[in-house]
């Protein structure tokens, strides 16, 4: 269900990108980081802010990941 917003994450109009990569963030998948860590640097604020979120958040669900108890 998410690999097409990763696939097409690109062709996103700018209202929609937040949303897009809220969801990315939300699965926890690490391999949606490279995904979202392309738009930190998109033209549009509200892109950037939500992309800056989703990359703190992955980072941070990756490092809980890494302290859990085996």
């Amino acid at each position: 269900m998410v690999e097409p917003l990763a696939a097409g994450a690109e062709g996103f109009a700018p209202l929609l990108l937040p949303y897009v990569l809220a969801v990315l963030s939300s699965t926890h998948d690490q391999a949606a980081l490279p995904i979202v860590e392309r738009f930190l640097h998109d033209p549009h604020s509200e892109v950037r802010k939500e992309a800056s979120e989703a990359v703190a958040e992955l980072h941070g669900h990756r490092e809980s990941a890494r302290d859990a108890p085996v």
